[in-house]
């Protein structure tokens, strides 16, 4: 199929509303991993990982990290109950593909509700949060999740921290677990009223309530939710057009950033095949806590796959490379860095792009005109050439 047609096919999805991913309907097994119904009864979960999201993982980087994932999992197989813990979901995490794509595997699930606190949407995205409230409750997915996971669920989660809560499941029992609370001293100032919640994030919470049995009541109350409609694909952001230079796949490895901010160690980043430069020094909580949180996840690598498996919108394939997304897959994901990137202060203005300033085009990814093009010389900073040999003698 040609990268044209995956694009029809994806924009045709789009336009009718249709989900690329999910099969329609849904199974869930008990506690012992038998089938039961996920009409109105008391499902647990699906047995994870499944086939078909392990599949998702094809990029070579992403194969890597999954075979270690696993390994790691089935070397430190829990031996006793004690040793998982249970995380009530509230938001895009009630849905096992969130789940999946960013490596989190439950054992079991099941739905489940939380009395004396209420949901509520926060921030510029509307993101779901808890806030106590007597004589409130709502519904949610329990899912039971390894003390390694829940590290990884930690740094997914960096603006939460955990807070311990009873959920009752549907069947009776009270169990406790952990839900994810806002934490303003992890958040930069807030300059903008909270926003209605988007259209997909709701989109995605409505889908695992049905897969996991949530009641329908709930469901039918979340639909009922006022939502920030998704964008049409000709509604989409892209990044400043870069100037004539190709950046090799070596100088991207190696913009890896410094700690503390250093700018003679560059943290470079692409997406959609453009490479960018963050150029700003982090001298407030918020932008340290950005510069941190972009060093850790995007530096050094084509973030294209990555934002899109982060942040899931069934309306497309599952990401799986870069090179099997349709473009207008490519550029929903462009769009999505750049709102997250605009968050980090300053605007749009000629190649700047919040603390970013757009540098060149990724070798291989850039436009006809530039194919023939050799990459610009890249010589590794000093510091990181010392890191390395400092890495290499230690492994020797």
């Amino acid at each position: 199929m040609s990268s044209a047609s995956a694009d029809e096919q994806a924009r045709a999805a789009l336009a009718a509303g249709q989900d690329a991913t999910q099969p329609a309907g849904g199974s869930s097994t008990d506690s012992n991993g038998n089938g039961s119904s996920s009409a109105n009864g008391v499902p647990a979960a699906s047995p994870s990982p499944s086939s078909a999201i392990l599949a998702a993982f094809s990029e070579p980087k992403d194969v890597q990290q999954c075979a270690a994932a696993k390994a790691a999992q089935e070397a430190n197989e829990p031996k006793k109950e004690e040793e998982l813990l249970w995380y009530f979901a509230i938001g895009s995490m009630i849905n096992l593909t969130s789940m999946n794509l960013r490596n989190l595997f439950p054992r079991q699930s099941m739905p489940g509700v939380l009395h004396g606190w209420k949901l509520v949407f926060r921030g510029v995205g509307g993101m779901g949060d808890i806030e106590e409230a007597a004589g409130e409750s709502f519904h949610g997915v329990l899912h039971q999740l390894t003390c390694a996971e829940f590290q990884h669920l930690d740094s997914i989660e960096a603006v939460y921290k955990r807070t311990p809560v009873v959920v009752d499941t549907y069947d009776g029992r009270k169990i406790n677990a952990f839900a994810y609370k806002m934490d303003p001293s992890k958040m930069g100032p807030q300059t903008q009223p909270d926003s209605l919640p988007g259209e997909r994030y709701l989109d995605i919470i409505t889908r695992g309530c049905r897969h996991f049995g949530v009641s329908e009541e709930y469901i039918k109350w979340l639909e009922k939710v006022p939502t920030v409609p998704r964008k049409k694909p000709e509604e989409y952001r892209t990044v400043p057009a870069p100037p004539p230079v190709v950046i090799s796949a070596a100088e991207l490895a190696a913009g890896v950033g410094a700690t503390p901010y250093d700018p003679a160690v560059p943290l470079l980043v692409s997406i959609n095949g453009k490479v960018l430069q963050w150029v700003v020094t982090p001298d407030t909580p918020g932008m340290q806590m950005m510069y941190s949180w972009s060093q850790k996840r995007y530096a050094g690598t084509d973030c294209t796959v990555m934002v899109a498996k982060t942040l899931y919108e069934p309306m497309f394939p599952i990401p799986t490379t870069y090179e099997a997304m349709p473009p207008v897959c490519r550029g929903w994901a462009e769009d999505l860095f750049i709102g997250f990137t605009l968050r980090q202060g300053g605007l749009q203005d000629g190649r700047r792009l919040g603390a970013y300033e757009v540098i060149g085009w990724l070798e291989g990814r850039q436009p006809e005109e530039l194919k023939d093009q050799a990459p610009r010389p890249f010589q590794q900073p000093k510091q990181q050439e010392q890191q390395n040999q400092q890495q290499e003698q230690q492994i020797a």
